[in-house]
């Protein structure tokens, strides 16, 4: 996991697991736009427009991969704030975890999360450094009940 996204941290063994990844450097697809000037969320995937969140930095239109490389750097990815006046459209995927099972795709074999989070839901968040939520969900399965 590492190797795909260099500045993830993980840890599921301990009191309180993790996985914490950098927004901008874990989204295949970010567009930053003007109110109204969103791309619609039922479409299928999102195009790349980062024009916006770099600024003067970038003028030109960049591919989503350039933008994962620069991100992922903390030090970099510090020089960027969010900016209230814009919407933000995040496109992600994985494929290592399995909601319909409540397991983890490892290299040969599942994972079952509900020992390693005891019984707990999953949460999906994306926080601040300093502890302020963005927005914040919990995925439970039938597993969590049992």
């Amino acid at each position: 996991m590492k190797q795909l996204v260099p500045s993830i941290k993980i840890d599921i063994d301990s009191d309180q697991p993790y996985i914490f990844s950098l927004l901008g450097a874990t989204s295949q697809s970010i567009s930053v736009d003007i109110p109204g000037g969103e791309p619609c969320v039922t479409n299928k995937t999102t195009k790349e427009d980062c024009k916006l969140l770099f600024g003067d930095v970038v003028k030109a239109e960049i591919h989503s991969s350039v933008r994962r490389k620069m991100l992922q750097d903390p030090a970099v990815a510090a020089r960027y704030t969010f900016n209230t006046e814009f919407v933000y459209t995040f496109d992600f995927y994985q494929h290592l975890l399995d909601i319909g099972t409540y397991s983890m795709n490892a290299a040969f074999s599942k994972v079952d999360l509900t020992p390693s989070l005891n019984n707990q839901p999953i949460q999906v968040l994306s926080k601040t450094k300093d502890g302020r939520y963005l927005w914040s969900f919990d995925i439970w399965h039938e597993n969590c009940l049992e």
